[in-house]
């Protein structure tokens, strides 16, 4: 069953996230705590094609695979245009599946 509504971050970057979504945040100051971290479409990039190599991948293996919160996995998920979760209401966060669209 697709989720219809997952949203669980998409109203505030995760903090494993820079601000700029398709550069590694090498333009902001030195001493700035997003200094060096990925945009959220770089990583979610890397997830699409990770995932469609991988079969019934789900959030928690690619967390597991990229070192990363399960939450910001979910973010690249909901940012990326060809990607989306399968499960329902009570499926734990990490145990959603990642689907992509034209599969």
């Amino acid at each position: 069953m697709l989720i219809g509504d997952t949203k669980p971050l998409s109203e505030q970057r995760h903090p494993f996230f820079g601000p700029n979504e398709d550069d590694w945040n090498l333009d902001l100051e030195l001493g700035s705590p997003d200094y060096g971290k990925p945009g959220v479409g770089i990583v979610a990039a890397a997830i699409s094609v990770w995932s469609a190599l991988n079969g019934n991948a789900t959030l928690g293996d690619a967390a597991r695979a990229f070192k990363m919160p399960a939450e910001a996995v979910a973010q690249c998920v909901e940012w990326h245009p060809w990607m989306y979760f399968v499960g329902d209401e009570n499926t734990p966060l990490d145990q959603l599946v990642i689907e992509h669209e034209g599969e």
